[in-house]
């Protein structure tokens, strides 16, 4: 990634402001994210407005130090690289030599699943499981492809020497390379799953979640924000917003630690609906009772969570809409300059 912008804090924020985005007695995800057609399932609702006519009567005006437990949890690198000053050894506590054996495996057992749609042709190379390097040197190549742009695939194998770039074909041939392309699984088809839209990519998610869990543990503060990952294929849980640059993609809610913007945990949105306060509860629970402090804008923040949060021994700080359970002289204060005013509860 190019900063530490691109994965933590508000910099990531899709999410539109109040003034985007203006307050009403039912907040949902629809508002935020909206689909390009009827096909895309609407995004889970958030938790639902905490105005009430009934004014909660035990907000205070009397101020007091607050007592901050003590962090309970241990932060740093919990599993080492051999070499600490080795790239590759770095990179391989999270990409390891498992990971692609996992790749392999399931891409040799769709091929064998497959049999009539992978009937070797006449000019074609001819079918061989594949392995580690193979799987290797494919996401090897398609990382380059990133850098070296072609207007298609097949110009990277070209012999033509004004856009010739002979490491494609040292590497792997052309029509290797689209045969592994074509069967490359992460999943077993045999095991089906309806209920999961992600069940194509489950192993993978789950894969990089308990790494980025294991290898290190984060600090006290974590920023509870959202990222969108750019797409513009075909795909029923694609999310749309007009008013950002990155206007249509895949949802990625994520506990981040705040200071060096570590992924700590995430969950993808595919379409499933569930309230805002579970999936926040979902995010955070490698993390409870252990009282880091959690960092969140007003699409989160809200009374009930702060409650719930603290319950479960997180201590929170954020913005938060005037909808959200505050009470009702704190939602039109009419202040001077340099003037505030609080309630605490």
């Amino acid at each position: 990634m190019d900063s530490d912008s691109d994965v933590y804090a508000d910099d990531l924020s899709q999410i539109s402001s109040d003034a985007e985005f203006p307050d009403s007695d039912s907040e949902s995800d629809e508002e935020l994210f909206r689909p390009t057609r009827n096909r895309v399932l609407p995004i889970p609702s958030s938790s639902d407005s905490e105005d009430s006519d009934d004014e909660v009567l035990d907000w205070s005006t009397t101020d007091k130090v607050p007592i901050i437990e003590q962090f309970l949890g241990q932060s740093g690198v919990f599993v080492m690289p051999h070499n600490s000053e080795s790239v590759i050894d770095v990179v391989k506590l999270f990409i390891a030599d498992d990971f692609f054996e996992y790749m392999a495996t399931e891409t040799n057992r769709y091929r064998a699943q497959n049999p009539d749609a992978f009937r070797d042709r006449a000019k074609s190379v001819k079918w061989k499981d594949v392995n580690v390097v193979d799987l290797k040197q494919m996401l090897g190549l398609l990382l380059l492809m990133g850098r070296v742009r072609k207007d298609t695939r097949d110009e990277y194998w070209s012999t033509d020497k004004t856009i010739q770039t002979p490491i494609f074909a040292e590497i792997m041939s052309r029509d290797r390379f689209r045969l592994i392309w074509y069967a490359w699984h992460f999943s077993n088809n045999d095991d089906r799953d309806g209920r999961d839209r992600l069940k194509k990519i489950r192993p993978i998610l789950s894969y990089f979640t308990n790494k980025f869990q294991e290898v290190y543990k984060p600090e006290r503060e974590l920023s509870l924000d959202e990222s969108i990952m750019p797409w513009r294929g075909r795909l029923s849980f694609k999310v749309y917003n007009a008013s950002k640059i990155i206007k249509y993609g895949l949802l990625i809610r994520m506990v981040c630690e705040a200071k060096t913007g570590y992924i700590c945990n995430f969950r993808m949105y595919c379409g499933v609906g569930s309230r805002l306060q579970d999936t926040i509860l979902n995010l955070l629970k490698p993390y409870c009772n252990l009282w880091h402090h959690i960092y969140m804008d007003n699409y989160y923040n809200s009374v009930a969570t702060c409650e719930i949060l603290l319950q479960n021994s997180f201590r929170t700080c954020g913005t938060i809409r005037v909808n959200r359970g505050l009470p009702s002289c704190l939602k039109n204060p009419k202040l001077a300059r340099e003037e505030s005013i609080f309630r605490r509860r």
